[in-house]
């Protein structure tokens, strides 16, 4: 089966777009207090993906 035709993989395609958005925001942000807040959007984007990942492969 491709990967394209897996069920999960629109939900890794989402998870892998939020996740690059957000590392872009971080590279972007000058505040600390920014930085703390893009920071948990990174952390969070990074946990979903990982799950979009082992649904995927699990």
């Amino acid at each position: 089966m491709s990967i394209e035709n897996h069920p999960g993989y629109a939900r890794w395609q989402a998870a892998k777009e939020r996740l690059e958005d957000a590392k872009l925001l971080l590279d972007q942000v000058t505040t600390d207090a920014e930085r703390a807040v893009v920071q948990r959007e990174v952390d969070d984007a990074q946990e979903e993906y990982d799950a979009a990942v082992d649904a995927i492969v699990g």
